[in-house]
């Protein structure tokens, strides 16, 4: 079965090759993906969509809701996404201009097609489209030490990150331990 993106990641993922392409890179990089996250947390979406645009209220709806998600994710690991975005791109390598032409679509490399394939497992799971919080949860799942510093130089660190994305995606269940029997339950 063929996943089913959401609007709010497509829109990640031009806002993605559009970071991309101000570094000046041939491919978009799992990096540019993380920073197209944390730039869609900043967009103004009410005042940004026309109002001529067809299901603009759905639309609407969806952004607001999956990055405003996004959002209490960063702030419940203490991650300002505003900072971070600014500092690891400075971290990140660029490229050199005239790579690519203007027009062409700039595609993702093995690297970021396997970060994808983790998003829609992910997505599978719980029976929905791959959203925004899927793909964030496998780039935090992903081996990266430039990322790594890059957060822990804002204040926080990947563990803790993952683990606000986890209890928003699987809920508290998944990382509670059953009760003790000095908690006052006991089985019959």
């Amino acid at each position: 079965m063929k996943p089913t993106y959401s609007n709010s990641l497509l829109l990640t993922w031009q806002v993605a090759e559009f970071e991309a392409r101000r570094l000046n890179a041939a491919f978009i990089e799992p990096a540019h993906f993380l920073l197209g996250l944390c730039k869609c947390v900043d967009i103004d979406f009410p005042s940004s969509i026309p109002s001529t645009i067809a299901d603009r209220d759905k639309l609407l709806e969806e952004f607001l809701r999956e990055f405003q998600r996004l959002r209490k994710v960063f702030r419940t690991a203490g991650l300002d996404p505003t900072r971070f975005r600014r500092h690891y791109r400075t971290l990140l390598p660029e490229g050199s201009p005239g790579l690519n032409p203007e027009s062409a679509r700039l595609h993702r490399t093995g690297s970021s097609r396997d970060v994808f394939a983790n998003a829609e497992m992910t997505a599978e799971i719980s029976g929905s489209a791959v959203y925004p919080i899927h793909l964030l949860h496998a780039l935090l799942t992903e081996s990266d030490a430039l990322m790594d510093k890059a957060i822990a130089a804002v204040g926080t660190n990947g563990k803790r990150l993952l683990h606000a994305i986890e209890m928003d995606l699987f809920g508290k269940q998944r990382h509670s331990s059953p009760p003790r029997d000095s908690d006052g339950l006991k089985w019959n």
